[in-house]
C-alpha cells in the first residue's frame, strides 16, 4: 500500500520518466529507412506536387522542352495545387495530416525525420492524453502510469511513430473525441451545460474523419453508446448538432476538388483488388471468404492487442508458448467479462462495456468491408489503429483485475505474460530494424537510407557547370494508352525534393534508362549516381 501512494504521489514524475523512455525508443532510427509506399504519396501531396507530375508544365513535364532546373521543380505552389496532388495521389484522403505537413516541412524542411517527426510527437500526445483518460474516467493514477507505460513500449505505437503518414494523427483524435464524449455524458448527468464543448467534441470527430475516412465506425460505437447509457433530451440535441458539423464538413470536403473523387476511386480500386485477387492471390490480398478472412484477421488480431502482439510470426519452437499466452489472455478477458455480472449498477459497467466495444466491433468491420469489397485488401492493422489506445486501457483493467485474484490464478499468468513481455522488446527490436510485422509495411530485406537523398547528396556534391544529371524513367512507353503519361519523372521528381531549392542543376530524364541516375559530362562521359536495381531501391 505504502509504494502505491508513492507511486500516486509522484505520478507527473513517473509520466515524466515514461514520457521520456516513450521519446527515446521513437526516435531511435527514425531517420534510418528510406520512405517508403505512402509515405512517399505524404511528401509529394504535403509538397503540393502531384505524382508524375501533372501540375509540373513548368517543370519536369515541360511539353517542348525537356530540360528543367531543382528552381523550376520548386516553383511556387497554391491551394488548387494540394486539391489536385491529394486528388490523384491519395484519393482525397487524410487531408488534415498532409495539409498540417505542409506547413510543418516548410519549418524543418523535407527529410525523413523531419517527416516523420509529427508522427512521433502526437503518439506522445496519445501518451498524455490516454493517461488524462483513465485518471479521469476511471479515478486511478496507478492505472493511468499503467496504461501510459503499455503505450510507452508498445511496438505498434513505435512502429506508426516511425511512419510519414496519417495514422497517429488519426490515433490522437480518436481518442480526444472519445474522451470529449464522456466528459460531454458525465457533465449533462450532472446538469452542467457544456455547449462549447459539444463543438470541440464535433471538431475532434471531423478531424479523425479527415485524418482518415475509415474512422467512421468509431463514432457508430460512439452512437451505439450514449443510447444505451445516456437518457438526457438536453445531450441528444446536442449530439445531433454536433453530428451536423461533422458531417457537414466531411461532405463539404468531399465536395471540393480535393475530396470529390474519393468515392469513384474507392469503387475502381475495389474492382482492381477483386481481379488481383482472383488471378494473383497472395498474403496479403484474397477473394474474401470465411478461410481467407480469418487467416488475415490473425495479424490484425495479434497487432492491436499487446498481450499477443507476434504470435504469428513466431517460429515452430515457440508456438506452444504462445498459444498458451493467448489462452492465458483469452482466460484473463472471461474472468474480467464474468466479474462485470457482480456490479451493483449499470454505472459500474457502462465504461467496462464501452471499452470492450471500443475494442473489439473495429475488428468485426474489417469482415464487413471484406464481404462488401470482395476481397481481403482492408484487413489490416491500420484500418483499425483508431481502436488502438482502448484496448491498451483494457488490457490495464485486465492487469488490475487479475492482481485480486489468488496466486495460483495471478502467478501462472503473469510468468506467461513475462514470458510475452521478451517478444516486445523483439518486436521494438525489429521496428528498428526493419523487420517489423505487418503493421504498416514489411520487406524482404531491411530498407537502406533513403536512396534518393542520398542521390541528390552525390550531384550536389559531384555537379559541374556544364553537366546534364539523367534521370531514369521507369515503364517508358509501357504506360502509354491507359491515360498515362507515355514515361515517367517520378525518380527525378524524388531526387528533386532533397535539392536545393534555389539551385540551377540542369536535368532531364532519360528514355533510354530505367534504373540509373546519371551525371553527363560535357564531353559525353557518365558519371553513375546511383542504381535502383529495378524495384530494389523503389522501396
Amino acid at each position: 500500500m505504502q509504494i502505491q501512494q508513492l507511486i500516486r504521489q509522484n505520478a507527473i514524475l513517473i509520466l515524466i520518466g515514461i514520457l521520456l523512455m516513450a521519446f527515446a525508443l521513437r526516435f531511435y532510427k527514425i531517420g534510418a529507412h528510406g520512405l517508403a509506399g505512402d509515405e512517399k504519396y505524404s511528401l509529394f501531396v504535403s509538397q503540393f506536387v502531384t505524382y508524375e507530375g501533372n501540375n509540373q508544365h513548368d517543370s519536369v513535364r515541360k511539353p517542348n522542352n525537356p530540360y528543367f532546373t531543382p528552381k523550376e521543380f520548386w516553383s511556387e505552389k497554391s491551394l488548387p495545387d494540394f486539391f489536385d496532388s491529394i486528388a490523384r495521389l491519395d484519393t482525397g484522403n487524410g487531408a488534415l495530416y498532409t495539409y498540417s505537413l505542409h506547413f510543418w516541412t516548410k519549418l524543418f524542411g523535407v527529410s525523413d525525420t523531419s517527416l516523420r517527426f509529427p508522427s512521433l510527437l502526437f503518439n506522445l500526445f496519445t501518451i498524455i492524453l490516454l493517461f488524462i483518460f483513465v485518471k479521469q474516467h476511471f479515478h486511478s493514477k496507478n492505472l493511468a502510469l499503467l496504461v501510459a507505460f503499455l503505450a510507452a513500449i508498445s511496438p505498434f505505437y513505435i512502429n506508426y511513430s516511425q511512419v510519414a503518414r496519417n495514422y497517429s494523427m488519426n490515433m490522437f483524435f480518436a481518442l480526444l473525441a472519445t474522451h470529449l464524449l464522456l466528459q460531454l455524458i458525465n457533465e449533462e448527468e450532472s446538469d452542467q451545460k457544456p455547449k462549447w464543448k459539444y463543438l470541440a467534441y464535433s471538431l475532434s470527430v471531423l478531424a479523425c474523419e479527415l485524418c482518415h475516412l475509415a474512422t467512421f465506425p468509431l463514432f457508430i460505437i460512439h452512437a451505439i453508446f450514449v443510447l444505451m447509457f445516456f437518457r438526457k433530451k438536453r445531450g441528444y440535441i446536442g449530439f445531433i448538432l454536433a453530428a451536423f458539423i461533422s458531417v457537414g464538413g466531411v461532405a463539404l470536403w468531399l465536395k471540393s476538388d480535393g475530396g470529390r473523387w474519393l468515392i469513384d476511386y474507392v469503387s475502381n480500386s475495389v474492382k482492381v483488388y477483386n481481379q488481383m485477387a482472383l488471378e494473383t492471390p497472395d498474403d496479403y490480398l484474397s477473394l474474401a471468404n470465411p478461410k481467407n478472412i480469418l487467416k488475415q484477421l490473425r495479424y490484425v488480431i495479434s497487432a492491436m492487442y499487446l498481450s499477443i502482439d507476434g504470435y504469428p510470426t513466431i517460429s515452430v519452437f515457440h508456438k506452444k508458448t504462445f498459444i498458451a499466452t493467448i489462452l492465458a489472455s483469452l482466460f484473463v478477458l472471461g474472468i474480467y467479462i464474468w466479474d462485470l455480472r457482480k456490479a451493483s449498477n449499470i454505472n459500474a459497467i457502462k465504461l467496462p462495456v464501452f471499452l470492450l466495444m471500443l475494442s473489439f466491433i473495429p475488428i468485426f468491420t474489417l469482415i464487413v468491408f471484406a464481404f462488401q469489397d470482395g476481397n481481403t485488401f482492408r484487413i489490416m492493422p491500420r484500418y483499425v489503429a483508431y481502436s488502438y489506445s482502448f484496448s491498451l486501457v483494457l488490457l490495464a483493467l485486465l492487469i488490475q483485475n487479475l492482481f485480486k485474484k489468488a496466486n495460483i490464478i495471478r502467478f501462472p499468468i503473469l510468468l506467461i505474460w513475462a514470458i510475452q513481455f521478451l517478444m516486445i522488446l523483439k518486436l521494438v527490436n525489429n521496428v528498428w530494424n526493419d523487420k517489423a510485422p505487418r503493421y504498416f509495411m514489411s520487406f524482404p530485406e531491411p530498407r537502406k537510407e533513403n536512396p534518393y537523398q542520398t542521390s541528390a547528396n552525390l550531384i550536389i556534391k559531384n555537379y559541374a557547370k556544364g553537366d546534364t544529371v539523367l534521370y531514369p524513367s521507369v515503364f517508358v512507353e509501357k504506360r502509354g494508352g491507359l491515360g498515362m503519361p507515355s514515361y515517367s519523372v517520378v525518380d527525378a521528381q524524388l531526387t528533386n525534393f532533397y535539392l536545393p531549392k534555389d539551385s540551377e542543376i540542369i536535368q532531364r530524364v532519360n528514355l533510354n534508362e530505367e534504373n540509373k541516375i546519371y551525371i553527363q559530362k560535357p564531353d559525353g562521359s557518365q558519371q553513375l549516381i546511383f542504381d535502383f536495381e529495378g524495384t530494389k531501391y523503389r522501396y
